[in-house]
């Protein structure tokens, strides 16, 4: 029997902090399959709870040595993947009102296909405008509209004012309405009082 399959998960967290690939690797056998079925609870896609659980198990390992846990092990990884299951359906959820609301503002489709498509270049559309934001307005951006947290929380959160927050908040509008200008043949106002009321 492997050493390492008789550890407890916290003998193994020290190896792995120590950089004990062995450590890392009981700790992904022991977890991978519970991790993915709690995934596949709240997402329809088999695949997309591999993913989530892939990366989560990926990025773990490469920044191992910033890693401090106040709970179990299992307590931890339970969090990190239910912060990414909510992140992922915020996110579709946000991608689907964003096109329901463009193809509402458009004449009615009367072809599936076309709304497919629709949905396809808006879904599009809404990651050029994210990407559009600089580090921080994207952050909180979607910390705000995306998830959310008031603009107290997310200063609270990733430590700067609230007025930096407004700021920031203020300058990814704008930048959002002048990106929107440029695709959406219909009254800008109308529709950024109403994105900001869908999000």
């Amino acid at each position: 029997m492997d050493k390492f399959s008789t550890m407890q998960d916290k003998e193994l967290f020290v190896l792995f902090k120590e950089g004990s690939q062995k450590a890392f690797e009981e700790l992904y056998i022991r977890y991978k399959c519970r991790l993915i079925s709690y995934c596949k609870r709240y997402l329809k896609s088999s695949i997309s709870a591999e993913d989530i659980v892939h990366d989560i198990f990926t990025q773990l390992w490469e920044n191992r040595n910033m890693v401090h846990i106040d709970v179990s092990f299992s307590g931890y990884m339970h969090t990190l993947v239910k912060n990414h299951v909510l992140k992922e359906i915020r996110h579709s959820d946000v991608h689907a009102r964003f096109a329901e609301y463009i193809r509402m503002t458009k004449n009615d489709s009367t072809n599936q296909t076309e709304d497919t498509i629709i949905d396809n270049d808006y879904a599009k559309l809404f990651d050029e405008m994210i990407d559009s934001l600089s580090p921080r307005q994207k952050e909180i951006f979607l910390l705000s509209r995306v998830q959310g947290f008031t603009h107290k929380e997310i200063a609270e959160q990733i430590q700067i004012s609230v007025n930096s927050v407004n700021e920031h908040s203020s300058l990814a509008l704008k930048k959002i309405k002048k990106h929107l200008r440029r695709h959406i043949n219909i009254s800008i106002n109308t529709f950024i009082i109403s994105l900001l009321t869908i999000f």
